[in-house]
């Protein structure tokens, strides 16, 4: 007997088999089952926790007590998903592990085609939040040229062997300047030539905070001393001045911000409270109280409207930025809220964690987006101008991200935990800094650390050794390849000789080589030629001993004895002619062999000759694998050439960086006596300008007086105006004189106001340089380096 399964087990079983395989996912097939299953204990129809039931179709969509759970198209903004994936507290199922894997594959599918509620069912249109892209126009650039120091010290308070954990860092928006705090100061580089431009100090304590304000021109640093002291110090950017200190907290400062018109200081930290101060009078603007554990983080909106905080129980919340009251309590995160940042047009938030997660939220507060960024948890997180933003954890990683939250690149993996990762103003550089106190400067495109930015740079004096040594190992190792290359010279010279006298002995060998072999070509020549001579002689005597051979043997043949005497007589002489020949051709063939052999001889001779020659010219020429290599030795000449140009260029580049230093080193020495002198002039113009300003004050209200005076006078003659006409028209003019010079008392007196309070901020910028100066003076002599 066939059994078959129920059919809600079935539907599930299918469903998890292969929930990417289906061509829909509806509610009633596939996510109800799940839901009857896993939740409906606690949402239905007879029992709706929160009034939240999900054992229907409608009953889901119209959502619970705090509104709808699942938004179409958006798993990410659907309460519901954040809930069963344990995003978010309280979570389903309570007191239990989170679903399979592949129901809540299903769960995300069904929401991310449009919650369809059946096979039939159209899927409704999508409200996922798009993310917006930066508009340029909005970022505010502020006019004219951005803020960079000038004249800045670059005399560090303290230098030690070793840095600590680095995990604050600061960009400027609009200049190529970053920030770089550590214990008592903060260096300032500069972003494309990497070059320190100035430190200042922070005699306050541990610097914890360094922000840039919106327009770049003030340096927020913040931090303290723990559980002892708190505040906050404005720096003009240009001249390194403290212009304010604002806060008087209880335990060192971990989270701050300026607000974008630079009016309000949040403070942060450990007493969980947020503290905004204001920068005019220093006085508290209000406080938020709402968090359960320290502050670590917080911002100001771009915009000014809002303030964004974080604790390190994973609470975050939107707080009106001018009154201080609630807007907004942004939950998801389940681990310490690390780092906040708004875009730069302030059309969205971004929020690290150490849950590993970075989400980004809209103005109003609603989740956009939730990107699992680090294993182990987030740290820091930064947006650049055009929108893409960059994060770093505790896997080491420094990550760039797209605008619309995809994953764009990993650029670095940090030797220790990446604390703090932001963009240059350009967008072309990433900053990290990490656990171990390193800083470095990171180039994008290429993924590659373009140079170290150290926040514990050498003292002056230190620098001025180094550069005083590198001048001088410069100049020692020029002298050393000088005489290098006047060795080189002179081994190229004697070189060339040798290769002279070789080339010449070659030329000679080899024309020795040509002689013998033409003498002994010609001997072959001649030893050939006897050969035929001697073959013919040879060939003659063969015919002659023939011809003596028949003479003899008709003589003695038996036709001898029956001829004649006359025949006889004949064959006789006959006999001797053939013999005559015979002998004759015998001595031709031993003359003609006498001549081969001395022609032989003359040859072989000649043949040794050429060979003698021959070993000689490849004796010559193989002589030349011990002779110089000339192209070496010109090529180590040129090099050694260019390396002097070089040697001499960086004598000269670390001659002027060691002028640059002493002078330096002795306008740092000066710094205390100008800058007092300064501030003295300053006041003294202050005062004069003061001075003037009084007596112009004075004069206007003289004038102010006899105005008023005519114009009283005026108003009594208008009454006698029958009988004083005259009079009231002179004194008419008399009283546009007045005005007149009432006018110009006016103007006179804005002029000298004006110049009082330039003279003023001159002296006080002065004044504080000068107070930073000492108080820095006296840190180094209460605590000398150790030897």
């Amino acid at each position: 007997m066939i059994r078959t399964l129920p059919h809600t087990i079935a539907i599930v079983l299918v469903t998890l088999a292969s929930p990417g395989a289906l061509a829909k996912v509806t509610f009633e097939e596939h996510v109800k089952p799940i839901l009857r299953e896993q939740c409906a204990g606690c949402h239905n129809q007879d029992s709706a926790a929160s009034g939240l039931a999900l054992d229907g179709f409608g009953a889901t969509l119209e959502g619970g007590a705090g509104g709808e759970v699942v938004v179409p198209g958006d798993p990410d903004a659907s309460r519901l998903w954040r809930l069963v994936n344990h995003d978010e507290e309280p979570v389903m199922p309570p007191g239990a592990d989170k679903l399979p894997e592949k129901q809540l594959a299903v769960i995300r599918e069904w929401i991310e085609g449009g919650l369809l509620k059946d096979a039939g069912s159209k899927p409704m249109a999508s409200k996922r939040a798009a993310i917006a892209a930066v508009d340029p126009a909005s970022l505010g650039k502020p006019q004219g040229e951005p803020a960079m120091p000038a004249g800045w010290f670059r005399e560090p308070v303290l230098t030690a062997p070793a840095v600590g954990p680095i995990d604050s860092l600061a960009a400027s928006p609009w200049a190529p300047l970053v920030a770089t705090p550590w214990q008592r100061q903060v260096s300032l580089y500069h972003t494309a030539t990497h070059e320190l431009l100035g430190v200042i100090p922070y005699l306050d304590g541990a610097p914890r905070v360094v922000r840039f304000s919106r327009d770049g021109s003030l340096l927020l640093v913040a931090g303290g001393r723990d559980a002892a002291t708190g505040s906050a110090a404005l720096f003009d950017v240009k001249s390194g001045a403290r212009l304010a200190t604002v806060g008087d907290e209880l335990d060192a400062v971990l989270a701050a911000d300026l607000s974008a018109d630079n009016t309000l200081v949040a403070l942060g930290g450990p007493n969980k409270k947020v503290r905004v101060y204001r920068v005019a009078d220093g006085e508290v603007a209000y406080t938020c109280a709402k968090h359960t554990d320290w502050i670590t983080t917080l911002a100001f909106s771009p915009d000014g409207k809002q303030l964004a905080t974080g604790d390190r129980a994973s609470g975050l919340r939107l707080w009106d930025a001018a009154e201080g009251y609630e807007r907004n309590d942004l939950r998801g995160h389940k681990g310490a809220i690390t780092a906040i940042a708004w875009r730069r047009d302030g059309g969205l938030l971004a929020s690290a964690s150490e849950d590993g997660s970075v989400r980004l939220w809209n103005p109003e507060g609603k989740q956009i987006k939730s990107i699992n960024a680090h294993g182990g948890g987030g740290l820091s997180v930064a947006f650049a101008a055009d929108g893409r933003f960059v994060t770093a954890g505790r896997d080491r990683k420094v990550k760039v991200w797209k605008p619309d939250g995809g994953h764009l690149a990993d650029v670095a993996t940090m030797p220790d935990l990446a604390l703090a990762a932001v963009f240059t103003h350009d967008g072309a550089q990433v900053i990290a800094s990490d656990w171990t106190g390193g800083v470095r400067a990171i180039d994008i495109e290429k993924k590659e650390t373009v140079a170290p930015l150290a926040p514990n740079p050498p003292r002056l004096a230190q620098r001025l050794a180094e550069a005083a040594s590198l001048v001088d190992s410069s100049e020692k190792s020029l002298t050393e390849s000088q005489a290098k290359l006047d060795e080189t010279l002179a081994a190229l010279e004697a070189g060339r000789a040798r290769h002279a006298e070789h080339d010449k002995k070659v030329a000679d060998a080899q024309l020795a080589a040509t002689d013998a072999a033409k003498v002994a070509g010609e001997s072959a020549k001649s030893v050939a030629q006897r050969g035929k001579g001697l073959k013919s002689a040879s060939e003659a005597l063969a015919k002659a001993k023939q011809a003596f051979v028949a003479a003899r043997e008709a003589v003695n043949g038996d036709q001898v004895k029956t001829t004649d005497a006359e025949e006889a007589e004949r064959l006789a002489n006959a006999l001797d002619a053939a013999r005559e020949k015979r002998n004759a051709a015998r001595e031709a063939v031993a003359a003609a062999k006498e001549l081969v052999a001395a022609d032989q001889k003359a040859a072989a001779e000649s043949n040794k000759q050429k060979r003698d020659a021959e070993a000689l010219l490849a004796k010559v020429v193989n002589q030349s694998a011990g002779l110089p290599d000339l192209e070496q030795l010109e090529a180590g000449v040129s090099a050694l050439q260019t390396q002097l140009v070089k040697k001499k260029a960086k004598i000269a580049s670390a001659q002027e960086e060691h002028d640059a230093i002493n002078a330096e080193i002795s306008a740092f020495t000066q710094a205390a006596e100008r800058l007092a002198g300064e501030a003295e002039a300053a006041r003294q113009e202050r005062d004069h300008l003061a001075q003037e300003a009084e007596q112009a004050a004075s004069q206007h209200a003289t004038r102010t007086e006899a105005s008023q005076r005519v114009t009283e006078t005026v108003d009594r003659l208008r009454e006698q105006i029958a009988t004083l006409r005259q009079e009231l028209s002179d004194l008419r003019e008399e009283q546009k004189g007045a005005h007149s010079a009432l006018t110009e008392s006016q103007e006179g007196l804005e002029a000298s106001q004006a110049a009082v309070a330039d003279a003023q901020r001159r002296a006080q910028l002065a004044e504080s340089l000068l107070e930073d100066l000492r108080a820095a003076d006296a840190w180094r002599e209460e605590h000398p380096p150790a030897d």
